[in-house]
């Protein structure tokens, strides 16, 4: 349903009915549909608009829709990672986590964080529990191939 809102939106976007596009956008909005491209479009209608109303509410959304989004924290902390700051990108993907609970993924990159921070225990503990939730998980024999000792 979210999807085609939205596309109704960008159709008004499209025809330069902005207003009406806002309706819909604001609607999305209203009802917590937590769809990243209709908070995006809305900021677009109103910019176009100068409507700062509508302008403020919608970076709000944004923002905290970035703050809360799990593939947003994923790549975050990857880039935490990289920089050697693995306790904060391991309090990233574990807020992910608590977004998306079911996703295994997630939990093999904590191992693999855990394992980078030097707590082979937690590691082994999240690893354990991705391969339960998705024994075929492909990061997971990659992560054995670079760490052999979390399988121990």
């Amino acid at each position: 349903m979210k999807e085609v809102l939205n596309n109704k939106g960008v159709l008004y976007l499209k025809k330069g009915e902005y207003a009406a596009a806002i309706k819909i956008f604001d609607r999305m909005r209203l009802e917590k549909m937590n769809y990243q491209p209709a908070l995006h479009n809305g900021l677009l209608a109103a910019k176009i608009l100068k409507n700062h109303y509508y302008e403020e509410i919608f970076e709000k959304e944004l923002k905290e829709y970035a703050s809360n989004d799990p593939i947003i924290l994923y790549e975050k902390s990857i880039d935490l990672a990289r920089q050697g700051k693995y306790k904060e990108a391991i309090d990233l993907i574990k807020k992910a986590i608590t977004q998306k609970p079911q996703s295994a993924f997630l939990y093999a990159t904590l191992s693999v964080l855990y394992i980078k921070n030097g707590n082979l225990d937690k590691a082994r503990e999240t690893f354990r529990r991705a391969k339960r939730m998705a024994p075929n998980l492909f990061l997971l024999d990659e992560i054995v191939k670079e760490y052999p000792q979390i399988e121990k």
